[in-house]
């Protein structure tokens, strides 16, 4: 909630006025299949990143097209223009010394922060880089966020969850004292494990944008994010943001050796990427691709070779190599198929009578 003070003056922005992807007001709203209204920008963005489902609902679409909401476009000019003649006549100004102060007092007067407080902190660090760094600073505030993380209540988890993804994501300092602590990034990986899919996004989204340093990275094998990766790739998961989520923290973790290593001795790690190469996402081949190079030729492990080419991974690799992936992934797949030919008894033979039944995307 937006507030704006001036001679007792106060603004509330309407929550239906705001995009569910940026948080900021829409100005260009337009609807998909699904009925939820998003701001242009940012749903195009979504669609662009090769997602298939609705962000707020994660329904499948069945059409990405969008459809422009008219008449609420018209109520957010009506607002727009009640809200700019009020600033001129009572010339308000945004006071974020006055907002701070708002927000202190509902986390210090809180001993457990409300959603609403938590959904408040978001809007407020993604208005203004200096909103950020007011946060990072706030004596207790980090504390109180992990605090919600470890409460019974799943939708508190995961909007702490959010919360510190958000601050992490905007300031490095604040990433840094997330990934350092073992306990908060323990209830971020238990998140992975629930069965509400927007707690596992939430988790993923969360652990994604801590874990850059090779120590945090550690930490997460040790946990044992590897083989929790492995089930969902194993499983009967079918949505795009939670695989795509997946493969890029295996990715990640396997830039380091002791997520290779864990990588290799997971039963489900490496059938299950090569599995999800195909009729995916186009960023979730490329992160699967990014993981099975990583095992299979940089650490030439013979049961992560033999594990690919039981699933096929040949035939697939080929495939992606002739699909519109960037040069350093196609160069991946390059060097791929000369390992795994080694390890595959049908090699081309198996290629040329299997591709006709396998559609990329």
């Amino acid at each position: 909630m937006a507030r704006e003070k001036s001679s007792g003056l106060y603004l509330t922005v309407p929550s239906f006025f705001k995009c569910p992807i940026s948080m900021d007001v829409m100005t260009s709203p337009v609807s998909l299949s699904t009925g939820v209204t998003y701001d242009r920008v940012s749903i195009q963005k979504w669609l662009e990143a090769g997602h298939n489902t609705c962000p707020a609902t994660m329904q499948v679409l069945q059409s990405t097209d969008v459809v422009p909401n008219l008449t609420l476009r018209r109520l957010i000019r009506v607002w727009s223009d009640s809200y700019l003649l009020r600033r001129e006549n009572h010339a308000t100004t945004f006071d974020n010394e006055l907002s701070l102060e708002e927000l202190k007092d509902l986390i210090i007067n809180q001993e457990y922060m409300s959603l609403s407080t938590l959904n408040n902190v978001v809007s407020f660090a993604k208005s203004s880089r200096e909103n950020c760094e007011l946060l990072v600073r706030l004596e207790g505030f980090f504390a109180k966020v992990v605090n919600m993380l470890r409460q019974r209540s799943l939708e508190g988890k995961i909007s702490a969850a959010r919360v510190l993804e958000t601050l992490a994501a905007l300031d490095t300092e604040y990433r840094r004292l997330v990934a350092d602590d073992s306990v908060t990034l323990a209830e971020l990986y238990r998140l992975t494990m629930s069965h509400d899919v927007t707690a596992v996004n939430a988790g993923l989204t969360a652990l994604i944008t801590v874990a850059t340093s090779r120590q945090t990275k550690k930490e997460l094998v040790r946990l044992g994010i590897v083989k929790t990766a492995g089930k969902m790739l194993a499983g009967p998961e079918k949505s795009v943001s939670v695989i795509e989520k997946v493969l890029k923290l295996l990715e990640m973790v396997s830039t380091c050796t002791e997520g290779r290593t864990a990588i290799c001795e997971d039963e489900n790690c490496v059938s299950g990427a090569v599995n999800r190469l195909m009729k995916v996402s186009p960023a979730a081949t490329e992160h699967a691709i990014c993981v099975i190079w990583s095992v299979c030729y940089m650490s030439r492990d013979r049961t992560a070779q033999e594990a690919a080419v039981k699933m096929n991974g040949l035939t697939k690799i080929l495939l992606v190599m002739q699909s519109n992936v960037s040069g350093l992934v196609r160069q991946m797949c390059g060097e791929l198929v000369k390992v795994l030919r080694v390890n595959s008894k049908s090699c081309l033979a198996s290629y040329e009578t299997r591709t006709t039944h396998i559609m990329p995307y």
